[in-house]
């Protein structure tokens, strides 16, 4: 049996190819951003949804946008704000540079 080359490990999922030349789509680009973020971040318990926004070159807005209950209301209403906003910038690959201000760690 002749020897077998060693299986390659699974690329990590929050980490785009560095092997390949194919150059990621807008939307690859801004899911891995706003990947990213949540990975350094957290993921509130009340996320609704985020957005990461290529304002140029390789700056981005990104917002976390949350439920919050609205009080005094005779109904349990919601309603959605940004918890968290941030100015990125990345390198070539989508891979997060700077961050102003700082991601830290909160969920």
């Amino acid at each position: 049996m002749p020897n077998e080359p060693m299986s390659q490990q699974p690329l990590d999922k929050k980490q785009p190819s560095q092997s390949s030349n194919k150059e990621l789509t807008k939307e690859e680009l801004k899911s891995f951003v706003e990947e990213q973020v949540i990975a350094k971040l957290g993921k509130p318990s009340n996320l609704n949804f985020i957005r990461a926004s290529n304002v140029f070159n390789n700056r981005w807005r990104v917002d976390v946008w949350c439920y919050h209950k609205v009080e005094g209301c005779i109904s349990e209403q919601s309603c959605s704000m940004i918890d968290h906003s941030y100015f990125i910038h990345t390198d070539e690959h989508g891979k997060i540079t700077k961050s102003d201000p700082e991601i830290n760690k909160e969920y």
